[in-house]
């Protein structure tokens, strides 16, 4: 496997592939830093608590990796054919999440999808999909704000990249705050692009 390089006006940005964060949680470190990460551009996106002052705020995209976890969330119709035929739905793909898990990811999305245009917060243990390291797949999203827009068809969710205090002394300073905001669409007839379709796109 390749080292995950990202180049800035000093050059090189480099962490090993022995390093235990996944090439999501690479991307945001290195933008946290002030690296450039194609990947990962400055977004438009904003939420009505956002103040758009870009004198202490940096407004960051998310991945395509991110958008298909937490779009899954919220898809009730495919957790719950998911949750009824267990047994069957992990025979067909074993990296599905406990059955516990399934069901508690499923309340979780009911009740956001039964309060729209409310703000919610999501752990990252609500991911029913790991990535490469076993971590979340939801890059630098923990403690994260989820809704689900019936307006647009869409579920928005946001976070902002800071650190534990205790780390405080351990993590370089940043003049401005940098914010994550995502939205992703979603039609809740079909469901999300993970589950629908007997999960044929879990692979991604």
């Amino acid at each position: 496997m390749a080292n995950h390089d990202y180049k800035n006006r000093s050059g090189n940005y480099t962490r090993s592939d022995f390093d235990t964060a996944s090439a999501d949680q690479e991307a945001y470190w290195a933008k946290y830093t002030g690296h450039d990460v194609p990947e990962l551009p400055n977004t438009k996106t904003r939420f009505e608590f956002d103040s758009g002052d870009l004198e202490k705020n940096e407004y960051v995209g998310t991945l395509p990796s991110m958008d298909r976890r937490v779009q899954a969330l919220v898809d009730t119709l495919n957790l719950g054919k998911i949750n009824r035929n267990y047994k069957k739905s992990k025979e067909l793909n074993p990296e599905l999440p406990s059955r516990r898990k399934i069901r508690q990811i499923y309340e979780t999305g009911k009740y956001i999808m039964e309060h729209p245009n409310e703000w919610h917060e999501v752990k990252e243990n609500k991911s029913i999909k790991k990535d490469e390291k076993g971590t979340s797949g939801l890059g630098a999203l923990q403690r994260f704000g989820v809704r689900w827009n019936d307006k647009t068809n869409t579920v928005d969710y946001h976070d902002t990249y800071d650190f534990p205090w205790y780390l405080s002394g351990y993590i370089p300073p940043r003049e401005r705050t940098l914010r994550i905001r995502g939205t992703v669409n979603m039609d809740p007839k079909k469901g999300s692009k993970l589950l629908r379709d007997n999960m044929k796109d879990w692979k991604e």
